[in-house]
């Protein structure tokens, strides 16, 4: 990856992937980032998942 300022990029056949917490991943090629804006963009051949993990109510009872 090449850094100038706060751009930041990878080769455009370079595969690149982004992963958060297990539970999203984002990758694919000619990869752009502005670090200060704290955006980011792929300009070809991008795929991706997102998982949504539901929240276990429990009840108490006395």
């Amino acid at each position: 990856m090449e850094k100038k300022e706060n751009l930041l990029s990878a080769p455009a056949d370079e595969t690149v992937t982004i992963t958060q917490k297990e539970e999203v991943t984002v990758e694919g090629k000619s990869f752009v980032a502005n670090t200060a804006a704290k955006e980011f963009a792929f300009n070809e051949g991008t795929t991706g998942t997102i998982l949504i993990k539901e929240k276990v109510h429990t009840q108490v009872s006395d």
